[in-house]
C-alpha cells in the first residue's frame, strides 16, 4: 500500500485568500471546523482561526456567535442593478384590480346569457320551429294571393286572420333568429371552435348556420 502523500498546510495572505473564496463560493456560514474540515486541512486550524479573526477585522467576511460557536460567512452581495419594483407598485396593483372587476363583471354577463339560454327550449327544437314558421309563411303567401283576386279581400275574414298570424309568425322567427344568433356568439367567443359548420355538426345542430 503507497504511503498517504502529506497535505502541505498554508499560511499567511494566501490561507486569508483560500478561506475567503471558499466563503464567497458556497455563501453559506461555517463554523471553523466545518472551514477546515471542508479545505481538507490543507490550512491548519489555528491558522485557520488567525486567519478568520484577520478577514472579520478587515470586514472582508462577518461572523456571529451562538453560545459558544462563532459563525463565520461572506459579507452580503450588493446587486449590480437596484430592484424595480414597478409590478408591485400600489398603482400597478389598482390597476390589476380594476382588470379583475372587469373580467367579473364580463363573466357574469355570460352567466347570464347562458342561464338564460338554458330556459329556452334544445337548439333541435328552435331550428325545427323556425323552419315550420317559414314553411307556414310560404303557405299563408300562397292563400293571400289567391284571395287577393278576391273584390271582397277587405271584407274577408280569412284574410284578416291570415295577416295578424303572419305578423305574429314574424315576430317569432325574429326572436328566435335572434336568439339563436346569441348562441352562435357565444359558440364563437367561448368555445372558438376551428370550424364552426364541422363544431355544429358535432354537437347536433347542423342547419343552424342557415337560420340567418
Amino acid at each position: 500500500m503507497p504511503p498517504k502523500r502529506k497535505v502541505v498546510q498554508v499560511k499567511g495572505d494566501e490561507a486569508e485568500d483560500i478561506i475567503e473564496q471558499y466563503l464567497k463560493t458556497q455563501f453559506k456560514p461555517f463554523a471553523i471546523n466545518d472551514i477546515v474540515q471542508n479545505l481538507h486541512n490543507k490550512v491548519s486550524k489555528s491558522v485557520t482561526l488567525k486567519a478568520l479573526d484577520s478577514l472579520v477585522a478587515s470586514e472582508k467576511i462577518m461572523s456571529r456567535t451562538f453560545g459558544k460557536v462563532i459563525i463565520y460567512s461572506c459579507k452580503d452581495i450588493e446587486l449590480a442593478e437596484p430592484i424595480d419594483d414597478g409590478d408591485y407598485s400600489l398603482e400597478k396593483l389598482r390597476q390589476l384590480q380594476d382588470e379583475v372587476m372587469e373580467l367579473d363583471r364580463d363573466n357574469s354577463n355570460i352567466i347570464d346569457v347562458i342561464n338564460d339560454t338554458i330556459k329556452l327550449p334544445p337548439n333541435d327544437e328552435l331550428i325545427e320551429s323556425v323552419t315550420t314558421l317559414q314553411n307556414k309563411i310560404e303557405d299563408d303567401k300562397i292563400k293571400l294571393k289567391d284571395l287577393q283576386a278576391n273584390d271582397d279581400l277587405k271584407e274577408n275574414s280569412e284574410v284578416k286572420e291570415i295577416l295578424e298570424l303572419e305578423a305574429i309568425t314574424e315576430k317569432k322567427i325574429i326572436r328566435r333568429k335572434k336568439i339563436l344568433k346569441e348562441l352562435m356568439n357565444i359558440i364563437k367567443d367561448q368555445i372558438r371552435p376551428k370550424n364552426l359548420l364541422e363544431y355544429l355538426e358535432d354537437i347536433g345542430c347542423e342547419g343552424m348556420e342557415t337560420c340567418f
